[in-house]
């Protein structure tokens, strides 16, 4: 009898899943499984994703925040974990400063109502620049995720209203002007490619280049 019950203990601590295992599967994966850009992948590591994070953490998105349904690593909160940000302070030249945490981001307002960071940034500024938006009877403005066509629209506009003030010089114009329309090109190609909408995926992937750009846009343009 004494025999039975040890041998029940031990068959009972060789099938309980570890601590670590038992994460994995509350996350709805096996322990060979991890989320990728093109979904469920084999033969991962099923506790950190392949960028290096650990679940729950989208390495796409640059505000912070943890997943939420629909894009393959999960549509994100880009809201979440930001730090409060102020009211738009006009500035000379018709631009904008935002206080973001103790740091002050300078910005330009489009015609669509929304704020781009595509000014010069301070030096030593901690923060990913977002785009903002002011919601109708909101008391702070909030980072925002404008559609891409909207975008590619806005700074357009952006840069040629910087090439008549002299704000950029013509072979930075020149330059940026056209990766803004190879991307807005890609855009149109992916999306036809796919029933008239993008890919979720594909559009965190362009979402992540559109960024890269503004970074560009906003070492070239002159304060």
């Amino acid at each position: 009898m004494r025999h039975a019950v040890v041998l029940m203990f031990l068959a009972m601590l060789i099938s309980a899943p570890a601590p670590c295992l038992a994460q994995a599967y509350n996350n709805g994966l096996t322990p060979r499984q991890y989320s990728g850009p093109q979904g469920f992948v084999p033969y991962g590591n099923p506790y950190m994703n392949p960028y290096g994070v650990p679940y729950g953490v989208n390495p796409y998105n640059p505000y912070g925040g943890g997943l939420v349904p629909n894009s393959g690593l999960g549509v994100y909160n880009p809201y979440a974990g930001y730090p409060a940000m102020g009211m738009p302070v006009p500035l000379n030249g018709g631009y904008f400063g935002i206080n973001i945490g103790n740091a002050r981001l300078n910005v330009w307002k489009a015609p669509s109502g929304y704020y781009y960071p595509w000014l010069p940034r301070p030096a030593g500024f901690g923060y990913a620049p977002p785009i903002v938006v002011i919601n109708q009877g909101a008391q702070n403005p909030t980072p925002a995720q404008p559609p891409l066509t909207t975008i590619f629209g806005d700074m357009n506009k952006f840069l040629d209203d910087a090439k008549s003030k002299g704000k950029i010089n013509d072979s930075d114009y020149n330059h940026l002007k056209l990766r803004a329309s190879d991307l807005q090109k890609k855009e149109r190609s992916l999306a036809m490619g796919n029933g008239g909408t993008l890919d979720p995926n594909a559009e965190e992937q362009l979402r992540k280049d559109v960024d890269k750009l503004g970074e560009e846009v906003a070492y070239r343009v002159k304060s």
